[in-house]
């Protein structure tokens, strides 16, 4: 092919269009098939038009699929970057960043007083999953460290809340022993 030799930058770049198109029009027909297409009647000039249509609607959806992944990476790069110690865990100074987020997906995502145990794996997957989505290089992250700490996390609210109770409980049992005359005794 003389097209192939050696030229400008533009030839270059020329010559690898030519090549994908080619590749792209082999992938939908092969050789043989190809060279069997008379293009002086409209029938072959029709066949041959479908197949490029095709090739160029394959380069159309490529080059779409490849805008995509770029914009899901710019996004990512949007995400913060947490340091990480060996193993995928974070440092120390890292989760004390981390754990608000820990701690307000698994508030998102599930009522209070949930024990981490009581999930299914599949929920428990994709809790952790979505940890790790929250951070650029989150899917450097250890599952097992993100478990424990969703599962701290769970603990902790069930703590507070219980301390909360308990205050008020604490509350009424003082009510309750309260000395009053026998007419205003009752029981809550």
């Amino acid at each position: 092919m003389a097209g192939t030799g050696g030229g400008g930058s533009g030839s270059k770049g020329g010559d690898n269009n030519e090549e994908r198109l080619r590749k792209m029009v082999v992938d939908h027909l092969r050789a043989s098939e190809l060279s069997a297409i008379d293009t002086r009647t409209p029938e072959g000039l029709a066949s041959l038009t479908a197949i490029l249509g095709q090739a160029l609607q394959a380069g159309l959806t490529a080059g779409k699929e490849k805008l995509d992944l770029k914009k899901k990476k710019e996004e990512r790069k949007k995400l913060p970057l947490i340091t990480l110690a060996e193993e995928g865990i974070l440092i120390e100074l890292a989760y004390t960043g981390a754990k608000s987020t820990i701690r307000h997906i698994v508030s998102t995502n599930f009522a209070r007083g949930v024990e981490w145990g009581t999930l299914s794996k599949a929920e428990q997957k994709r809790v952790i999953n979505q940890v790790k989505g929250a951070f650029r290089n989150g899917g450097e992250l250890d599952s097992h460290w993100i478990a424990d700490k969703i599962s701290n996390s769970m603990s902790q609210a069930r703590y507070h809340d219980r301390m909360k109770i308990r205050a008020h409980l604490r509350d009424l049992n003082v009510y309750m022993n309260l000395q009053r005359s026998l007419q205003f005794s009752e029981d809550i």
